[in-house]
């Protein structure tokens, strides 16, 4: 017999998804720093990371998925924004309304570290 509810069964890591906001400084220059959004459990799918060289500066490319449950914040979750898991940040870059089933959503991120 399948669980009714497979997506909760597996959502056992925490994250952090943060917007960013601007603010001004003292001389009233514009500073973009991020907030927290919405803090959710979820499902981890890691993919093949792989090594780019852009001007001869070697970086690594780790592309994850986040999988969320379907809510009426992580609905509004845009590419401008970033996730913090395990003290990394990923930079959000698809979502996807799993099936078109407003049950799951899949966050697109990659960790670009060095």
């Amino acid at each position: 017999m399948v669980c009714k509810n497979t997506v909760t069964r597996r959502l056992k890591h925490k994250i952090t998804i943060e917007e960013p906001t601007r603010t001004q400084n003292n001389y009233g220059e514009p500073i973009e720093s991020f907030t927290t959004y919405a803090s959710r459990k979820c499902d981890i799918m890691t993919t093949i990371g792989r090594e780019n060289f852009n001007k001869f500066q070697e970086f690594n490319e780790n592309p994850v998925v986040f999988k969320v449950r379907y809510d009426s914040l992580t609905k509004n979750i845009s590419p401008k924004m970033r996730v913090l898991y395990n003290s990394k940040y990923y930079d959000v870059e698809g979502i996807v309304n799993y099936n078109e089933q407003n049950k799951e959503i899949h966050i697109y991120g990659k960790n670009r570290g060095s």
